[in-house]
């Protein structure tokens, strides 16, 4: 099997910038082959992490609000932006505390996973949380209002399926960690 290159970057032009969440480039790329492509645009937005927090009960914590991408209310993880520099488990454990009041006692990175394919829009970083637990009321900012739930596996892929869970990163999330856990019993098991 012949060994695929990566392109060339010659240029980039920055088109739009609103630090600290946006920044749109042109590029300029070669591609294996030698040409040359013009405006091949790129978007920059923060890496963040999506929390998939079980309890010892096996609930899965989840959080219904409002999202303006898909411009109505919906189901979802604990999710939220990486803070400059901040490491994406330390970055879980602040988000699920600050959204949820929830801390957990295992904490493992499942995978990172660039949005988009072609033009970047930011790094997801999955996460397993376990043995989770309430320890504060949740800290609600300005901006988000949520409704913290604990649901059983089957009712969030039922929300799943039904389109409640309305944005990439938590529907990923779920399959991952759910994946996961299937693998880590059918490991166990072959034990």
């Amino acid at each position: 099997m012949e060994e695929l290159k990566p392109w060339i970057t010659l240029s980039s032009e920055e088109l739009l910038t609103r630090p600290p969440r946006l920044r749109v480039l042109a590029e300029k790329v070669q591609l294996p082959d030698g040409r040359i492509v013009d405006n091949f645009y790129q978007i920059e937005l923060p890496e963040y992490v999506v929390i998939f927090a079980r309890t010892p009960d096996g609930s899965i914590v989840m959080e219904r609000h409002y999202k303006h991408g898909p411009r109505r209310v919906i189901l979802a993880l604990p999710a939220g932006y990486l803070e400059p520099g901040e490491n994406p488990l330390a970055g879980a454990r602040r988000e699920l505390l600050e959204e949820t009041g929830y801390e957990a006692k295992g904490w493992r990175l499942l995978g990172s996973y660039v949005v988009n394919g072609n033009q970047g829009c930011g790094k997801a970083h999955i996460i397993l949380a376990t043995g989770a637990h309430q320890t504060r009321s949740v800290q609600n900012d300005d901006l988000e209002e949520i409704q913290v739930l604990l649901l059983k596996p089957d009712e969030v892929v039922q929300a799943l399926m039904n389109g409640d869970v309305a944005t990439l990163g938590s529907a990923a999330a779920i399959a991952i960690a759910l994946n996961a856990e299937i693998i880590q019993r059918t490991s166990d098991t072959d034990k």
